[in-house]
């Protein structure tokens, strides 16, 4: 198992035989800086006696460092004290979820002993929209670009949940062939992008006026994760009409799922494996929570466009050894909400069997569906424009899972719903693609019904 390796014993001499030239100094803190733009709440890992961050400093960049190393720390101190320090693993950085606008990484990734972790623990403190930046003594050198250009892609397939192994083409490389596009994001979310894109050169060129007409296209960061970007639009514009991007083949999304995501804690007594009687083994007691989850009756409640609701079981996490009785077990339950439902009632009903089988619950997120109106003007729009370019009406469908459209409904009070090219199937897998010709045809949509003006 790799060991963290500390400076303490060098950290008197570390800047004499570790030391820049002056003007080598300036470019490299120049280009840092220009590289973080207007992001200037940094935290630097590894930030040792300071050799990057104190010239930062001095650009105005708030540094917050930390590091293993207390001689090290020390020496930094010595130097500036504006520059916040810590004593800590870059794998542990004891900060909130997006505490900063950036994380600085030089000459760390090949000290630390899970290089991939260290990253995916810096994406967890920096902002959504924030920014990476790694640097190393020698790029040229064979390998060392990618194996950089590695681990920060399997940090960002741990944090985003998108499988970056796989793929028969590069996932960044938006191969086009025979019409299609294929690579990662190629319709979850780029396709509707694009047709966004196109709708609004298509409008200028026809000499439309998008503030005359009631219409703004917008691209809220976030939506894998927290939704940040979609909630702060909905509460600064609270528009009356919102469509969300997402991969409906060109369907009208009117309905969405919502969700009770929970971890409900089973309790037991523990006792020595030997000795099982005298014990309350959590595990089992676990195991007959989950067995009584169809008596919430979620299948009495049923969705034309999104089925029955219904639960699954995500994870259970117990025990310690060979040797022991579990006191405690940990069981992740996920319930879709289906209109009509309720997730607070749904919260009750799980309350209620998780006390009478000795557990609590720990709400995760609670979301509520939404059901726009088959008559909604905006309904009508698209349904009309769709079938105008693609020459048959599309039905309507129900979406199964969480979009940025919930927020407008949320926080905006809009009538909202999703759309756009692209199959929600291959989402999220290395078999990504979307019809450029869909892509095309979604944007000439997006003008048709942009064009019917929608101030009121």
């Amino acid at each position: 198992m790799a060991e963290l390796k500390s400076f303490d014993r060098v950290a008197h001499v570390y800047d004499q035989t570790r030391g820049l030239p002056p003007e080598a100094e300036r470019a490299i803190a120049d280009g840092i800086a220009a590289a973080l733009g207007d992001a200037k709440n940094l935290l630097e890992v590894g930030i040792g006696t300071g050799r990057m961050a104190a010239p930062l400093a001095a650009r105005g960049v708030h540094v917050t460092g930390i590091d293993i190393s207390a001689a090290m720390l020390a020496v930094l101190r010595g130097k500036r004290t504006d520059i916040d320090v810590i004593l800590a693993e870059g794998a542990r950085p004891p900060f909130r979820a997006g505490s900063f606008d950036a994380a600085l990484f030089v000459h760390i990734l090949h000290l630390v002993p899970d290089a991939q972790a260290t990253v995916r623990a810096a994406l967890r403190v920096v902002r959504p929209g924030g920014l990476l930046v790694s640097g190393a003594d020698d790029w040229s050198r064979e390998g060392v670009r990618d194996q950089a250009d590695r681990i920060i892609r399997e940090a960002v397939n741990e944090a985003t949940g998108v499988e970056m192994s796989g793929w028969s083409v590069d996932p960044y490389g938006a191969k086009f062939e025979d019409g299609w596009v294929w690579g990662m994001g190629a319709h979850d979310d780029k396709g509707g992008v694009v047709a966004c894109l196109l709708a609004a050169r298509q409008l200028q060129q026809d000499g439309g006026d998008l503030e005359a007409l009631g219409v703004a296209f917008a691209f809220p960061v976030d939506e894998e994760r927290d939704g940040a970007g979609s909630r702060a639009l909905a509460l600064a514009v609270r528009p009356r009409y919102a469509i969300a991007l997402e991969a409906t083949g060109l369907a009208t999304g009117i309905a969405e799922i919502g969700d009770v995501e929970a971890v409900v804690h089973v309790h037991g007594r523990s006792a020595h494996g030997a000795l099982g009687a005298l014990g309350d083994n959590a595990i089992d007691r676990a195991v007959a929570f989950v067995n009584a989850l169809p008596e919430l009756g979620l299948g009495d409640h049923a969705h034309p466009l999104l089925g029955a609701s219904s639960f699954e079981v995500g994870g259970i996490a117990a025990g310690a050894g060979h040797n022991a009785i579990p006191d405690r077990c940990s069981v992740k339950v996920a319930i879709k909400v289906v209109p009509g439902q309720g997730s607070r009632a749904v919260v009750d009903s799980l309350d209620r069997l998780a006390a009478a089988h000795g557990a609590r619950v720990e709400l995760v997120e609670v979301t509520d569906p939404f059901e726009t109106p088959s008559d909604s003007p905006l309904v009508a729009a698209l349904d009309v424009a769709t079938a105008e370019v693609a020459g048959e009406p599309r039905p309507p469908i129900g979406v199964p899972a969480w979009t940025d459209a919930h927020n407008f409904v949320t926080f905006g009070g809009a009538e909202a719903v999703v759309f756009g090219p692209g199959d929600f199937a291959t989402a999220h897998t290395p078999e990504e693609h979307v019809d450029a010709r869909r892509v095309v045809e979604c944007g000439d949509v997006f003008v048709r019904v942009a064009s019917r003006g929608w101030r009121s």
